[in-house]
């Protein structure tokens, strides 16, 4: 068996290129309290409350971004006073704060003319000039800290991610790079005017040199990390993967129960299903059975409902199932209406959404007896295309897992390594092929998907 192993709150694993001396990462919890922090005590609004942008950095000792730390006035930034700090920020014609362990800007208006004015981004007042910036002297006072940036709105892609522009930052995360101990770059919004650029491009400039985090949600401490070697990324990456070995039971359990077979020959036919359990039965050492797992549904008749041609939906309290439908357009015409189509069209209002929304942060796995077509399900063009519905999934708090188990025929000679990915920009894949063998698909940005997941190559 494969097993992949993923760190709460997905850690980043050391992939980029021109990595950091630092082996230490952040803990992913810690940083969301920090980041909440920050928010709670120096966030930089205007006169009618609503926030504006800011930056922050800081540089503490180590052990405050690990495992278990939790900020408070007490022992957090106590030589920083929320009030300078915030009254400095929102001063136009500076804009920075310099203290001990902490440093922050909003934004400096600079006036060339009466009417030529412009201002100067937050992360710019920070990082500038790279070898004598207040973030420079901030790293100096310790050289083994844990430092973290935050900026509320992504740095722009004109000005700061441009190389070639005056107020780059690039150089100034160049030279952090370097500083021993722990480091993370983090935002939480996306900066209106960059919507629709190529921030894959731009944010891996910043990845490539400083691990990236976003951090959208603070509220229960979920920290979203993005990995910009992804060819598409999430909105929201929980820290949490189901158990490889647990997956495999899953899939054997709903093998045994729900598989659908030809009435005659009782050849297995294609057939899709999906749950939506607490997130503790996609955990380690859960074992399922008829007596603690998806016992609100009935096996017959979930096989009766997928059997019949004419619906072939079955739609429960924690499953939802799926045959084909057979579509009559004529007496000469007719299709089948695939299984996964059949549970997550229309994207908006399917079954999936259906199920999704009773649970919404449990454990939420799709399994299809084969992979989805090429042609028709994994067409981001067609009419029964899940690519839609997969995005949709993606926001789904907890637990997330796309199966297959067998390649459909026609697709063995495509370009599956392709086509795969499609399925993992939004929700993580695996390929389940006996009741005690799994693999994770992989294939996040750069990487392959894994050669388990594939057709094996032709002689």
């Amino acid at each position: 068996m494969k097993l992949t192993v993923f760190l709460s709150g997905f850690l980043l694993l050391f992939l980029l290129p021109n990595w950091t001396k630092s082996v230490d990462v952040v803990d992913i919890n810690t940083l969301a309290r920090i980041i909440n922090f920050f928010e709670q005590n120096y966030k930089r609004v205007d006169e009618d409350g609503h926030p504006r942008q800011y930056a922050i950095a800081i540089n503490v000792p180590k052990d405050q971004c690990q495992n278990g730390f939790i900020p408070d006035q007490n022992k957090f930034l106590a030589q920083e006073n929320a009030l300078n700090v915030k009254n400095a920020i929102t001063d136009e014609t500076n804009g920075l704060y310099q203290g001990a362990e902490l440093i922050a800007a909003g934004l400096r208006k600079v006036e060339i003319s009466r009417k030529n004015k412009h201002y100067r981004h937050s992360e710019s007042l920070l990082l500038h000039p790279t070898d004598n910036s207040p973030m420079t002297k901030l790293l100096n006072k310790t050289k083994d800290g844990c430092s973290v940036f935050y900026t509320f709105d992504s740095p722009c892609v004109d000005s700061c991610l441009n190389a070639k522009r005056e107020h780059s930052i690039i150089n100034a995360l160049e030279k952090w790079k370097e500083h021993d101990g722990i480091k993370a770059f983090v935002f939480k919004n996306f900066w209106k005017f960059d919507i629709g650029k190529d921030l894959q491009n731009n944010f891996t400039q910043i990845a490539a040199r400083i691990p990236l985090y976003r951090c959208k949600i603070v509220v229960f401490f979920t920290v979203f990390l993005l990995l910009f070697l992804l060819s598409d990324w999430t909105e929201s990456v929980e820290g949490d993967k189901v158990d490889i070995n647990t997956l495999a039971r899953i899939i054997n359990f709903i093998e045994q129960n729900y598989k659908r077979v030809n009435e005659v020959d009782k050849h297995p036919r294609q057939y899709a299903t999906a749950i939506n359990v607490p997130n503790n039965q996609c955990r380690p050492n859960f074992i399922p059975d008829q007596n603690n797992f998806l016992t609100q549904e009935n096996a017959a008749n979930v096989k009766n409902a997928i059997t019949d041609e004419t619906n072939a939906l079955y739609q429960g309290a924690e499953l939802i199932a799926a045959g084909t439908r057979k579509v009559v357009i004529s007496k000469k015409k007719q299709y089948n209406m695939h299984s996964e189509s059949l549970l997550l069209n229309p994207a908006d209002n399917s079954p999936m959404t259906k199920l999704l929304n009773k649970r919404k942060d449990g454990c939420s796995v799709f399994y299809s007896f084969e992979s989805p077509c090429v042609d028709t399900c994994l067409d981001a063009t067609g009419k029964h295309s899940i690519l839609k519905a997969l995005e949709n999934w993606k926001e789904h708090s907890g637990i997330k897992a796309f199966v297959f188990k067998n390649f459909w025929k026609f697709d063995t000679k495509k370009d599956l390594q392709t086509k795969f990915k499609q399925i993992v920009a939004h929700v993580p894949l695996y390929r389940c092929v006996s009741d005690n063998e799994c693999y994770a698909c992989n294939g996040e940005g750069n990487t392959p998907i894994d050669t388990h997941c594939l057709p094996p190559p032709e002689n």
